[in-house]
């Protein structure tokens, strides 16, 4: 054995491996998919449990859009436009541009929590 590699003693030494004819060939390190047993997962994780609902991935990069944490981002925001565009104050005091930009602000979010809740719906069938 190589004594760079990184192999269990009592695996290696286990006499059910010679009499099996199992041979230990080592792998290139960070190759998964140059490792059988890393390619299966693999797959298994692809095939079957990433399209599972309660799926997390294995990385921040592959985990799924999370419509909840979303809609109440959403509901924060629609709050938050709704509340300045309907203060008196507000309105009499703010310029016109920063009052349309609010209001481009309000159409905005309406539309991403339509999208969210109808994802929201699909997801739960």
């Amino acid at each position: 054995l190589d004594s760079d590699a990184y192999l269990n003693r009592a695996f290696c030494d286990n006499p059910l491996l010679p009499a099996l004819n199992v041979t230990i060939r080592t792998a290139l390190p960070r190759t998964g998919r140059s490792k059988n047993i890393e390619r299966i997962f693999g797959t298994i994780t692809r095939t079957w449990f990433k399209p599972l609902p309660g799926w997390t991935g294995n990385s921040p990069q592959n985990r799924p859009f999370d419509f909840e944490k979303e809609k109440k981002r959403l509901t924060g925001e629609l709050a938050r436009v709704n509340g300045m565009l309907s203060n008196e104050r507000f309105l009499s005091k703010a310029p016109e541009a920063k009052i349309a930009e609010e209001k481009e602000k309000l159409t905005k979010y309406t539309q991403m929590m339509e999208q969210v809740e109808t994802r929201l719906k699909q997801l739960t069938k």
